[in-house]
């Protein structure tokens, strides 16, 4: 997982901050989703437009660990230019109010269900065509005949 911003729990309570990799760099804020369903994501991540509009970029849900019962979020935010990215938010082992927020791939999927992460291996080397010599190059046409195009 790679750390690709930060939430702050600032003092009047209100949770704001950064999301950025190379296709976008988003300002957010944590806001409650207050939707009525089975399953239904715990916060909205909010961002402005450039007209200064709240506009929804993702969703989180909370989650305890298996192990050590610390809550954590998991979720997502959409991009135009890069689709659906999933997020992990982990409370920052340094800052009490601070959340580290990570970008979980399919990598991680794999690595986590197989126990040990293994590098891939090198693909094979390309095998060399052999160069042909002139006994067996093919005829080419006689000089004039060229293809013309239709």
């Amino acid at each position: 997982m790679e750390n690709i911003g930060t939430l702050t729990r600032n003092d009047n309570g209100t949770v704001t901050g950064f999301v950025a990799e190379t296709h976008y760099d988003f300002e957010i804020a944590l806001g409650r989703a207050n939707i009525e369903r089975e399953n239904a994501p715990d916060f909205r991540l909010i961002t402005k437009s450039p007209r200064g509009r709240d506009v929804p970029i993702g969703y989180l849900w909370q989650h305890k660990g298996r192990e050590s019962g610390e809550t954590y979020f998991g979720g997502y935010i959409r991009s135009s230019q890069s689709g659906f990215v999933r997020l992990r938010l982990y409370r920052s082992r340094e800052l009490s109010n601070v959340w580290d927020v990570l970008r979980k791939d399919d990598q991680d999927r794999r690595r986590s269900r197989s126990g040990d992460a293994t590098l891939p291996e090198p693909a094979a080397p390309k095998r060399q065509r052999k160069a042909k010599t002139p006994a067996e190059a093919p005829a080419t046409a006689p000089a004039g005949e060229e293809l013309q195009a239709a």
